[in-house]
């Protein structure tokens, strides 16, 4: 049975389907992009969605840890996120540093995803992290999410 592809790849996909037909090659023949593929998105694409829909997708495959690793210094706030997630999700302690070290960003965007990254890992340090955002973050919407992370 066919592995599905989660949503956030196909605008991804159909780009490359839309190219692939342009070039003249059948829509029917058709793939999703390769491992290395991906890893070659991530490290050279000018746009921030298609570099984190590349960390997702390289998620799925253990063997990529360092693709991903490498997306940690990326300019984007959103690929970085996106990367610390994957990595602490495989349970890479890499990518737990990098959401800690983000929930004490100077901004409360970057503070609110970090503390919603953490709340779905199975970590000491992320649990008192959050308890710690609860009780000092100077932002009251950060301390709010906070709040109601910790009670699940």
């Amino acid at each position: 049975m066919p592995r599905s592809l989660p949503l956030f790849l196909f605008p991804a996909l159909l780009s490359g389907l839309l190219a692939a037909t342009l070039a003249g090659a059948s829509a029917w023949a058709f793939r999703p992009p390769s491992q290395g593929e991906l890893a070659a998105i991530l490290r050279t694409s000018d746009y921030e969605g298609e570099r984190v829909a590349a960390i997702e997708g390289l998620a799925q495959d253990t063997g990529s840890r360092d693709a991903i690793a490498e997306a940690l210094s990326d300019r984007s706030d959103s690929v970085r996120l996106a990367a610390a997630v994957a990595l602490a999700l495989a349970r890479d302690a890499k990518g737990l540093d990098v959401l800690l070290a983000r929930a004490d960003d100077d901004s409360s965007a970057v503070r609110k995803r970090a503390i919603m990254a953490l709340s779905v890992l199975d970590f000491p340090a992320a649990r008192q992290r959050i308890e710690r955002a609860a009780a000092e973050d100077p932002d009251p919407s950060v301390k709010a999410l906070a709040r109601s992370l910790r009670s699940r």
